[in-house]
């Protein structure tokens, strides 16, 4: 069964389309447990596919994004919100 917590909120701001104006933006963020035997599914258009990846890899994975985009920025930044809250990282990481 999975249970649903909700875990505050990440306010960033970052350039709209047009790539000229600065666009605000909060996203409010929920931990998700879910149980050894849940298979996510891909059917919204929103991902190519789910992998179960360590979290020390995870890390890694976003501190490359700098150079190359492995996920939307908005995505990123909730990562490293979660990675840092629950003890992955520490701010001076």
């Amino acid at each position: 069964r999975a249970a649903i917590q909700p875990a505050g909120g990440v306010c960033y701001t970052g350039f709209d389309e047009t790539g000229w104006a600065l666009k605000r933006d909060v996203l409010y963020t929920f931990d998700l447990r879910c149980g050894d035997d849940f298979v996510p599914r891909a059917v919204d258009g929103e991902v190519e596919e789910f992998s179960l990846t360590p979290m020390d890899e995870v890390a890694r994975l976003v501190e490359r994004q700098a150079g190359e985009r492995l996920f939307k920025p908005n995505v990123a930044v909730v990562i490293a919100d979660f990675l840092l809250r629950r003890g992955f990282v520490s701010p001076d990481d």
